[in-house]
């Protein structure tokens, strides 16, 4: 597995521009964001977090590391299958590996990927800090109303602040 530390300089190398190339282009079956590269790019360029992509055969994850307490965290941000299957990838192997790569405890993924399994436990609601939650509104009040399905939904498709 491949560990980059994203910064401008590689956000404008050949290096991003093929893995761009390559991300986000699977089938959905749901509500999903558009990866290009340029929208990438763009996103990962945000000077508030830093950044790694971790690049396997079958998948990319981006993370940042996070220190909640004593204990450091590699928080996974966004998962990118790289090859087209009928299953989901599994990310299990790729995480841990990013953990080890952040010398972190633990990794916190908050999201859904439909394209991906992440095996691991759910924290209870009692004990999260705060929820997430995905509020959508139709912008065309002539449009019907439309049931709204996820496909994907993960830390770096939220809005930076």
């Amino acid at each position: 597995m491949q560990h980059v530390n994203i910064d401008a300089t590689w956000l404008d190398s050949e290096e991003f521009t093929d893995l761009a190339a390559t991300v986000d282009r699977h089938a959905v079956t749901g509500w999903s964001t558009d990866y290009t590269p340029e929208f990438l790019r763009w996103r990962l360029a945000q000077r508030d977090t830093t950044y790694t992509v971790h690049i396997a055969d079958d998948l990319a994850l981006i993370t940042t590391r996070s220190t909640m307490g004593p204990i450091p965290s590699c928080v996974v941000v966004k998962i990118f299958p790289l090859s087209v299957g009928i299953a989901p990838t599994d990310a299990t192997r790729a995480i841990r590996t990013a953990i080890h790569w952040h010398r972190a405890g633990f990794a916190t993924y908050v999201g859904f990927n439909e394209s991906v399994r992440v095996r691991g436990f759910s924290v209870p609601r009692r004990l999260q800090r705060a929820p997430v939650d995905l509020i959508a509104d139709r912008l065309d009040p002539l449009a019907d109303r439309v049931e709204l399905t996820i496909g994907t939904f993960e830390l770096l498709d939220a809005q930076p602040a």
